[in-house]
């Protein structure tokens, strides 16, 4: 009979972020970070993503609590910077609060 490799029960089946390093917790466990360690790792993902402009967003984080404010180009740009913060270890809660320029 062949070895047929089974799914953790409690993992996520297409996870969307992978932590690494010290960051790295079992699935499940919440990571609780610096507040100064997430706001810039969540710069640094904007200021890499092509996608938004990232001068243009001003990022505040209370207790894991992620808050994203500034004016953005486009309802996408909106989003994807929600989706950069959204996968950086240690984020509890993301309030966008980012306008769209008319």
């Amino acid at each position: 009979m062949p070895f047929t490799r089974q799914p953790y029960p409690d993992r996520e089946p297409n996870p969307t972020s992978f932590p690494v390093g010290s960051e790295a917790e079992l699935p499940g466990k919440i990571v609780k970070r610096e507040d100064q360690a997430i706001r810039r790792d969540i710069e640094s993902a904007l200021f890499y993503d092509n996608m938004v402009n990232s001068f243009q967003v001003t990022v505040d984080v209370v207790d894991g609590v992620v808050t994203l404010s500034g004016a953005v180009d486009s309802e996408d740009e909106r989003r994807m910077a929600e989706e950069d913060a959204r996968v950086i270890p240690g984020v509890r809660q993301i309030v966008n609060n980012l306008t769209v320029r008319s």
